[in-house]
């Protein structure tokens, strides 16, 4: 997959929902993955069709999704906001409902989007006045060399192939823009030994195998950083010249990766307060988001709300 070794470890046969899934790491870079990967066209109709209810149980946003994703909007945009200049052209893969798609258009972005789900990108197109295109990146056409920035919020992680991605992306970007990538961390503690894995989540990546993959399809990561419970990993990109991944440190890579999945056991998860600090944090943000949307029915209205402490350019 990344360092073409052929030596894997099985490290779970559940997901987080206890049904059967068979995940692996490989013993020579670290890299985890679902075995066996599904069909590329299986996979495709499975987001086009299925994702959306099975994960949100429904084919277009709610109220309170709109919400919730309206604020990890301004939280993401002040996160890119150093990578962006004004007017930037920037395309947001992945754009679920248009949350973060409309902020960048708010700031003054020419912006694109990239979903899957027709429900999803339909009410972004008709809810918000976006430019939205339906489809995976495998499945759709951009014009070459003409994004500043292109970002990836948890998107990476459920691709059949993130090396074809990466590689469409590339050629998408202009050679002085950014690639921004944040994918869940193999390595986080934050959550209980056995929610690690899930079925839509096919590719497990920590920073050195995020990274490495990057510099073998041809982009440099100049920032990394994991979100406040290490839940997260988020990696800025630049291209680059292709470069061999370095064997050696992603061996090391791989021991380090497998000890601390060993040594995150429910024990030691559930004698920590992080377990109960996180459903508390779940029930007060629960409680704030139905209060927030209370009297809006509109999702421009809810979103203006979310935004209301970013001055619109």
């Amino acid at each position: 997959m990344l360092c073409e070794a052929r030596d894997a470890a099985l490290i779970s046969c559940k997901d987080r929902y206890g049904r059967p899934l068979r995940t692996v790491l490989c013993r020579g870079c670290g890299l985890a993955w679902s075995d066996p990967l599904p069909a590329p066209d299986a996979l495709a109709a499975y987001y086009r069709e299925h994702y959306r209810w099975e994960y949100q149980g429904t084919h277009r946003p709610r109220r309170v999704h709109i919400y919730r994703n309206g604020r990890n909007a301004l939280e993401r945009f002040r996160q890119l906001r150093r990578w962006l200049a004004p007017q930037a052209y920037v395309l947001d893969v992945g754009s679920g409902g248009g949350e973060l798609l409309y902020l960048f258009v708010r700031q003054g972005c020419r912006a694109t989007g990239v979903e899957p789900h027709p429900g999803y990108a339909e009410f972004a197109i008709r809810e918000y006045g976006l430019d939205v295109r339906i489809g995976s990146v495998e499945q759709i056409e951009l014009e070459a060399a003409s994004f500043d920035l292109i970002a990836l919020y948890h998107v990476l992680e459920h691709t059949a192939c993130p090396a074809v991605v990466l590689a469409r992306l590339r050629r998408w970007l202009k050679p002085t823009g950014v690639l921004a990538i944040e994918v869940p961390n193999l390595e986080a503690t934050c959550q209980a030994p056995n929610h690690r894995f899930h079925r839509a989540h096919l590719f497990h990546f920590n920073r050195a195998t995020l990274t490495a993959l990057g510099r073998r399809e041809g982009f440099l990561a100049e920032h990394a950083e994991l979100s406040p419970d290490g839940g997260n990993l988020f990696v800025v990109f630049r291209p680059a010249e292709p470069a061999p991944v370095d064997r050696a440190a992603l061996r090391e890579n791989s021991e380090r990766v497998r000890r601390r999945l060993e040594q995150h056991t429910w024990l030691r998860h559930y004698t920590s307060p992080l377990p109960y600090l996180r459903a508390v944090r779940r029930l007060m943000r629960a409680v704030n988001e139905h209060r927030a949307v209370r009297g809006r029915c509109r999702g421009r209205d809810i979103l203006e709300a979310c935004f209301a402490t970013l001055p619109a350019a």
